[in-house]
């Protein structure tokens, strides 16, 4: 299983080469090799945001203070502004993220494989 962030599926235009690595580890890796010849191996990519790792929080936080305004003002003008195709408007959560990795490992999951798995609140534009 591979997880990654939704940038691979969706680079974001102020990170275009960490998108390029994460369209690799999640769309391109779990349906080359083996993957890909031999189906019963099991391997499969999640997408997930990147919601509660040390980076977002330092991200936010030089953010903030370049601007000038609350955390929660920032968070709410990232989903508005820079992130509008979402639908949550809010990170996902780590729990979320574990139900479709608990889904994926299980035995319910037998017919998926080699599929990018998006758990990402509907920023991937879906057209």
């Amino acid at each position: 299983m591979f997880i990654s962030s939704e940038s691979g599926i969706c680079p974001p235009g102020e990170m275009v080469h960490y998108g390029m690595t994460k369209s690799a580890e999640v769309l391109g890796v779990p349906r080359s090799g083996r993957t890909a010849s031999v189906p019963r191996d099991g391997q499969r990519g999640v997408a997930r945001f990147d919601a509660h790792r040390k980076a977002w929080a330092n991200f936010f936080t030089k953010l903030t203070g370049d601007a000038g305004i609350r955390l929660d003002e920032m968070k709410r003008r990232f989903f508005t502004q820079g992130r509008p195709t979402s639908m949550l408007k809010r990170m996902t959560e780590p729990a979320e993220v574990a139900a479709m990795v608990a889904y994926v490992c299980s035995a319910r999951a037998a017919t998926t494989n080699g599929a990018a798995l998006r758990v990402e609140g509907g920023i991937v534009e879906h057209r």
